[in-house]
């Protein structure tokens, strides 16, 4: 006792707290010594000392255990080198003044798999007198196919005076470090980031203290990163974390791996945790935990900063340069500028910071320059990161930096070159990186005036591209052509056609090896045009002139064709005019025209009548032929051209149009047009899609339209204008009202009541404006199936649900729906859910003298709900049984159930499980406590 006694007296503390103390510390030690007397130590007395007791605490610990800890920062990092085998890169910084830093010469690493294996040190530097750095690598191979492994190495001690772990009590607080390994088929190779940034740094009181790790992932997989505590043996969170104490934040910025921490305001040591995430197509694939040491010290200094740089773009094979600023508001200090990040480790062309480092007072300028080559292309950016410090006593840093993203060269020489009489052949050179696995082609009529900037890649959507077609160099190596014929079905005359290129490249690993990753698209090819030489008829109109089931007629206008090899094809010519409707796969001829020269075949128009054109779209084709020596050689078809089929949808106070048709011209506007009360097509509006609404209607009432389509070749002025059949509809309700929202209430309140009280409110919005009548809807389980059970007229919105199984279980689902005047009915929007209130009570003394008045003479429980079974035992003071049962109503006369004996007066025990009846569950509750028996 006289040592602790000195030290308690060396906290200056009074005799009196002192003793107390000494009773408080043995009762740790030794619990059993002591009992309730312990409660009379005077808390406040101690409370109000806490400063002086904490500081001789750690002044004592610290004292007898200055050397005996080592741990201060550290990852693993890995790498796939073939199949199922992997390298491991573990990196420790400790103390080298520890008298356990000899220990550091091998850890015991965990390989996940259930294997573990002593490594021995590979490297060691020491970064000054109280850092060291050590590197372990090891080499294992996984035996399957598949899985996810936590790599981890555990060491029993941390340096001591972490102020953010267990109070500054982190000695014998274990390091823990890990990463996760995920072996799959569909993801590839894979290696973890690299962290180009010691997890060592010093920072300054009350000043702003910025890291990054300098991540670099060289598969190209995103990143994430989280601040997560510290861990210590087995993977668990360090005792008592706290973030770093500040004055306003600590945080990290997910995208950039940045930590912020504004600002210190307590100086000493602070150990954090970085969490860096890899995802692969939105699938995390792995991830690198590391544990890193901050000291802050009572330095009157502010960090450097770097002028904000903002994200660009940049073509493999082109060279991008950038001025990096840095400043400091100390203009006596030398401010010290460098690199971090992925690019300036490359192997080939890396990128460089000229001079480097850069050093200067007040401002110091640096040259960024890299020209990426092609195996550089991938789908995430690069973070470029620099670092700038100060050369105060303690250096102040800054870390900032941009991302520059690589992109893949554009396919270069596109160029067209019709091909037979309908189609187009598009080629291209080769990608110059000779890297990419696809090229896309891309169509449009006339062009697009799309200038994409420079970090644009494929095609944008608002530039108006329709994919065509698409080649697999995997399949066809080093294909660069492709025949555009629209399918088989040919390209028309007098259009425009436009084209762009676009290579597909695969991600690959640091090895330029193709991995599972996220694909990245070439910047676009430039834009090429050309129309096909019109040596065909070309359709300009299929219009209904008359909308019949029997007698319809439709007029059909063309153009002659405007060029032909009469040397080859001669006189006479045949104009063969071909239909069918959309139940026909055929062509069939329905009429022609001969002419006896080239010259003769004139723009014209026919009519086709006599058809069904209420109920069937009609599509036409001109077939060309020449006739030499009679002797019918055919010359080319006329692209097919459909006439407008409208198709009407009635619904609630509207009719819904669709416009069906395919034609070789463009079609940008459809102009409709409604019967008015003097017979006549009104215009109504117009659509530049293929769908219109008429809203506004009444129900019952019979609208009929008609609809004008307005088009144009692209190389023709002249508007193509052509009419749809008539068609009618009557607006009809089909619009199902809006479900309203349901309460229900439980009896819980009372013991008489087993009825569920609904009530739900009514909505005045316009999709209530026709409701009928309300549906009601139970299922007694969350699984099973809702039924119908009442239904109540509009006007009413309470419901009482007293069904007779209800007073066994009140618990259950209610749904509500809404039913308008033509039977719509609103969907089950949601379901409120109540579940049973179980009460079971037993009295606690009873008198079972057999009185005339037959009172109180039976144990029985006071009302009670819902409730399955019980189990009750009574025991007397010795612990013998003398009664038991599962009667819900117990009915115990107070004798011994063995002997029938009537038991003596007195305090008996019992236990009871009770069966309570849930929603989802039978839970059972135990009860205890005492009978009393008296006379």
């Amino acid at each position: 006792m006289q040592k602790k006694s000195g030290f308690f007296f060396a906290a200056g503390l009074s005799q009196n707290t002192t003793n107390s103390l000494h009773n408080l510390f043995d009762y740790i030690y030794n619990p059993f010594r002591y009992t309730i007397h312990l409660y009379l130590v005077d808390i406040q007395t101690i409370l109000s000392s806490y400063k002086k007791i904490l500081f001789a605490l750690v002044t004592l610990l610290i004292a007898s255990a200055a050397h005996a800890t080592h741990y201060r920062a550290g990852e693993i990092t890995y790498k796939r080198l073939v199949g199922n085998t992997y390298e491991i890169t573990v990196i420790t910084y400790t103390d080298p003044r520890s008298d356990a830093n000899p220990n550091t010469i091998s850890i015991n690493l965990n390989w996940g798999d259930g294997k573990s294996e002593l490594v021995m040190r590979s490297q060691v530097q020491v970064l000054n007198q109280k850092v060291q750095r050590n590197t372990y690598i090891a080499i294992h191979q996984y035996q399957t196919a598949s899985g996810t492994f936590r790599v981890s190495v555990t060491d029993p001690n941390r340096v001591d005076r972490i102020l953010n772990i267990n109070r500054g009590f982190s000695r014998d607080i274990a390091f823990y470090i890990e990463s996760v390994i995920t072996i799959n088929s569909s993801i590839g190779s894979n290696q973890s980031p690299v962290l180009l940034s010691l997890p060592i740094d010093d920072g300054c009181l009350n000043a702003l203290y910025t890291h990054n790790p300098g991540a670099y992932d060289s598969d190209g997989d995103s990143l994430a990163y989280f601040l997560v505590p510290p861990k210590q043996g087995g993977g668990g969170d360090v005792p008592l974390y706290v973030d770093p104490f500040n004055t306003d934040s600590f945080s990290i910025n997910p995208v950039t791996g940045t930590v912020f921490w504004a600002k210190p305001n307590q100086t000493g040591t602070y150990n954090i945790a970085i969490l860096i995430v890899e995802y692969r197509n939105g699938i995390v694939v792995g991830n690198v935990l590391r544990d890193m040491q901050i000291e802050i010290f009572d330095c009157p200094n502010s960090p450097p900063f770097i002028q904000t740089m903002n994200n660009d773009c940049i073509k493999a094979g082109d060279n991008f340069t950038r001025t990096i600023s840095a400043s400091d508001i100390n203009s006596s200090q030398v401010i010290t500028l460098i690199p971090i990040g992925g690019p300036f480790v490359q192997s080939n062309s890396p990128a460089t910071l000229t001079p480097n480092p850069a050093t200067g007072t007040t401002n110091v300028n640096a040259q960024f320059n890299w020209r990426p080559i092609c195996t550089n292309i991938r789908s995430q950016a690069y973070f470029m990161m620099f670092k700038a410090s100060d050369n105060y006593g303690v250096p102040a840093t800054y870390s900032d930096g941009f991302f520059l993203k690589v992109n893949a060269p554009e396919p270069e020489n596109v160029l067209i070159a019709q091909e037979g009489r309908d189609a187009f052949r598009i080629s291209w050179d080769l990608d110059s990186c000779r890297l990419a696995t696809k090229y896309f082609i891309f169509r449009r009529i006339d062009s697009s005036g799309w200038m994409p900037d420079r970090c644009e890649t494929g095609i944008a959507a608002e530039a108006g591209f329709k994919q065509i077609g698409v080649l697999d160099l995997i399949q066809s190596p080093g294909a660069n052509s492709f025949l555009d014929n629209d399918n088989g079905k040919g390209l028309s005359p007098m259009v425009n056609y436009c084209y762009r290129i676009v290579a597909l490249y695969p991600a690959r690993d640091g090895s330029g090896l193709v991995h599972g990753g996220r694909v990245d698209y070439s910047y676009a090819s430039a834009e090429v045009c050309e129309n096909i030489i019109r040596s065909k008829p070309v359709i300009t109109q299929t219009s209904v002139l008359k909308t019949s089931s029997t007698n319809g007629i439709i007029r059909i206008e063309y153009l002659r064709p405007d060029t032909l090899d009469t040397v080859v094809y001669k006189a006479p010519y045949q104009l063969i005019f071909s239909k069918k409707n959309n139940a026909e796969s055929a062509f069939l001829s329905f009429s022609q025209y001969t002419f006896n020269s080239f010259e003769s075949i004139k723009d014209s128009f026919l009519l086709d009548s006599g058809i069904n054109t209420l109920d069937s779209q009609w599509t036409y084709q001109i077939g060309f032929y020449s006739n030499t020596n009679t002797t019918s050689t055919f010359v080319d078809n006329s692209p097919t051209a459909s006439s407008i089929y409208a198709i009407a949808y009635a619904t609630d106070k509207a009719n819904i149009l669709t416009f069906q048709v395919t034609v070789p011209w463009q079609n940008d506007t459809f102009v409709i047009y409604r019967k008015n009360a003097l017979n006549l097509f009104d215009s109504i509006g117009y659509s530049t899609s293929n769908t219109f609404t008429d809203n506004g209607l009444e129900n019952g009432v019979n609208y009929c339209y008609l609809t004008k389509s307005i088009g144009k070749y692209s190389l023709l002025p002249l508007k193509i204008e052509n009419l749809s059949q008539e068609i009618c509809a009557i607006p009809i309700d089909t619009i199902s009202p809006c479900p309203p929202p349901l309460v229900v209430v439980p009896p819980c309140d009372g013991f008489v009541e087993f009825s569920n009280k609904l009530s739900w409110t009514k909505d005045s919005s316009e999709c209530n404006k026709d409701i009928l009548q309300y549906y009601l809807f139970f299922k007694s389980s969350p699984d099973s199936d809702f039924v119908k059970i009442d239904s109540v007229p509009f006007g009413m919105n309470h419901y009482e649900d007293n069904r007779p199984f209800l007073k066994k279980s009140i618990a259950g689902c209610y749904a509500i729906t809404a039913v308008d005047s033509n039977g719509n009915e609103s969907r089950i929007a949601s379901q409120f859910c109540v579940d049973n209130c179980p009460v079971y009570v037993l009295p606690n003394v009873f008198t079972p003298n057999k009185d005339p008045d037959n009172f109180n003479d039976l144990l029985q429980p006071f009302p009670y709900r819902f409730i399955d079974k019980i189990s009750l035992k009574i025991y007397n003071r010795w612990g013998s049984l003398v009664f038991k049962t599962e009667n819900l109503d117990i009915q115990w006369d107070g004798t011994d159930q063995i002997t029938h004996a009537k038991l003596p007066p007195g305090v008996y025990y019992y236990t009871c499980d009770v069966h309570e009846r849930f929603l989802k569950e039978l839970k059972v509750r135990k009860m205890n406590g005492t009978i009393t028996i008296l006379k």
